[in-house]
């Protein structure tokens, strides 16, 4: 899973927004929110709280601008917590490779912390390096354990049989799994292009 996390809500926001053909002036009317503060939310120079969230969400019409941030977060936190336990680290360890304090990495996995984008792109880059090579090539009694390759196509037809034969659409098929797959996730997987994670 690909870790985005430079100013999406901002960019859905925008592009929301051009889309209803409203300009900044007029949201602003909508939702009693300051031209200015769209500016940086739309910019990613300020972080879109909840209450602003509802606010926007309700003008714009749609369920929420943060959805996607959050499932990231979840995705990424569930990594972290996997890469610890996989390893038998203590969260001290683990705060230290990562590059944050000890303190911080509690709060972060009991949510009780919003992350900052510099504590996301730490946590990230540490999950595409050392962390996905730990969690990819397990080690099984000192010898690397080697996946099997996989025919992606086979794959793929096989999972569009299966959401098929049980009547789903994408979007239903996706919330099947332990951590639910958007619907351009198993278009993905059903064309080929990419294949389920392990995790899912």
């Amino acid at each position: 899973m690909l870790f985005i996390f430079e100013n999406n809500s901002g960019n859905i926001l925008k592009s929301l927004r051009k889309e209803q053909k409203l300009t900044q002036k007029k949201l602003s009317e909508l939702t009693g929110i300051s031209q200015s503060a769209l500016v940086k939310y739309e910019n990613g120079t300020r972080g879109i709280s909840k209450n602003v969230d509802i606010a926007l969400s309700k003008a714009l019409n749609v369920d929420s601008l943060l959805k996607n941030e959050v499932e990231n977060l979840s995705y990424m936190i569930n990594r972290i917590i996997e890469y610890r336990d996989l390893n038998n680290l203590s969260n001290k360890n683990l705060a230290n490779k990562i590059g944050i304090s000890e303190a911080l990495l509690s709060y972060i996995l009991n949510g009780r912390r919003k992350l900052s984008k510099e504590i996301q792109r730490k946590i990230a880059l540490f999950l595409l390096n050392d962390g996905n090579e730990s969690l990819i090539d397990t080690k099984l009694g000192g010898a690397s354990l080697n996946f099997p390759s996989i025919d992606k196509n086979l794959m793929g037809n096989r999972i569009k049989t299966i959401r098929k034969n049980r009547g789903e659409s994408l979007e239903k098929f996706g919330q099947n799994f332990t951590c639910p797959a958007r619907k351009n996730v198993i278009n993905r997987w059903e064309n080929g292009v990419n294949i389920p994670d392990v995790e899912r």
